[in-house]
């Protein structure tokens, strides 16, 4: 899995302790995100719906965990 996607993920997941991929339009990802506000943990946001790579993105995340849909926390 040699993609720049994958690469991209690889490197913001080795940066950043909790890495959420999501969709602004996704109503569990919204939660995801609350929880980890609500505990006061930082994270970063990966918001696919808002990228142009972003359904690139979510096949190379479906390859990496299985899950073929969002949220994907790393």
């Amino acid at each position: 899995m040699a993609s720049q996607e994958a690469s991209y993920i690889q490197d913001t997941v080795k940066d950043n302790c909790v890495v959420v991929f999501s969709k602004t339009t996704c109503g569990y990802c919204r939660m995801a995100k609350k929880v980890f506000e609500d505990i006061g943990t930082p994270y970063v946001a990966v918001e696919l719906n808002k990228r142009d790579d972003g359904g690139k993105m979510q096949s190379v995340l479906q390859a990496m965990t299985g899950e073929s849909t969002v949220s994907t926390i790393l």
